[in-house]
């Protein structure tokens, strides 16, 4: 009889050391599985990232341009106008100057 139940109570321990085993394997699994999914998910949450970063650069930069296009031609018909001054107003505005100099300084 005790010989039973020292049969009994191995088969329970080599049981309950399987179990034991089994779930720490299912441990392992799980917890692998879990880090694999983890690092899809911040992959992507990375990969999200950049493509919404370089959204808003590129939305900053067409924001940029918007604004200075204006500044730009502004500037360039400014240009236009200053390379299209007439010869001979550019001949009396020299010599207003050349003028005021010559009497404002003349006499020292």
């Amino acid at each position: 009889m005790a010989k039973e139940t020292i049969e009994i109570i191995k088969d329970a321990e080599n049981e309950a050391m399987k179990l034991i085993e089994d779930a720490k394997a299912y441990a392992k699994k799980t917890v692998a599985e879990a880090q694999r999914l983890a690092e899809e998910q911040f992959n992507k949450i990375i990969a999200d990232a950049e493509l919404e970063g370089d959204r808003i650069i590129e939305s900053a930069k067409e924001n940029g341009n918007n604004l200075a296009k204006p500044i730009i031609e502004d500037g360039m018909k400014r240009i236009e106008k200053i390379k299209n001054i007439d010869e001979d107003k550019l001949k009396e505005a020299s010599n207003i100057i050349i003028e005021r100099i010559v009497n404002g300084y003349g006499n020292s």
